[in-house]
């Protein structure tokens, strides 16, 4: 998980659909969701809000997370701040296996990845890709409300840093410039797939320094 930093500049389609009289998340059209997608999709630099798993462009492979249920609060169904984008989850299977927004349903989490402390407050073990968070409370969350710890993500996220520390070691003895190689990989308009345990990694590299 990564901060994300949520944009002003709202795509017109859903603005305008979202001032519309008797507006409601379920009943928006097809171009205002679409234009919400795309926002989504491109502010989050096509990452799963939580897992960051890798997204695309398609409906059928996506889902627009709300924060703040819309069960709980119906409110805050078309407020964009409130919104995210997510992978599947393993949707269909079963709930042990799911993740992510679709294993959270309308249950609440204590932080959102939008917090300006989210990334002080996350951490990875390098060796086993378990995620977890300095605050008790959110790593029970993490687990059980997100599950983020299954077998899989934790493999998903080792392979994602052994990439990059295969990449340093082919520099040879030339000593990385971690500030340079963590800019350059928030730069990118798509970031690589579970770059939260990367970015934890060169930051704790950059301290060190």
């Amino acid at each position: 998980m990564i901060k994300i930093d949520k944009a002003t500049d709202l795509p017109k389609p859903f603005l305008e659909y979202a001032l519309s009289q008797g507006a409601t998340f379920e009943n928006m059209n097809k171009e205002a969701k679409q234009a919400l997608r795309i926002a989504l999709l491109t502010e989050q630099k096509f990452i799963c809000a939580y897992c960051n798993g890798a997204l695309k462009d398609d409906p059928l492979k996506t889902k627009i997370e709300h924060f703040k249920s819309q069960f709980d609060k119906p409110d805050l169904q078309l407020d964009y701040s409130n919104l995210l984008i997510c992978c599947l989850g393993n949707q269909g299977k079963k709930i042990n296996d799911q993740t992510c927004d679709t294993r959270k349903a309308n249950l609440g989490l204590k932080f959102s990845p939008t917090d300006q402390k989210i990334s002080t407050l996350i951490d990875y073990e390098n060796t086993t890709g378990i995620i977890k968070s300095r605050d008790q409370g959110f790593s029970q969350q993490l687990d059980e409300v997100l599950n983020l710890n299954l077998k899989t993500l934790q493999n998903n996220r080792k392979a994602a840093l052994n990439s990059l520390r295969d990449q340093l070691r082919r520099r040879g003895n030339k000593t990385p410039n971690f500030v340079k190689i963590k800019e350059q990989l928030i730069q990118k308009e798509k970031l690589r797939e579970y770059i939260g345990i990367v970015l934890s990694y060169l930051d704790k590299k950059i301290v060190k320094k």
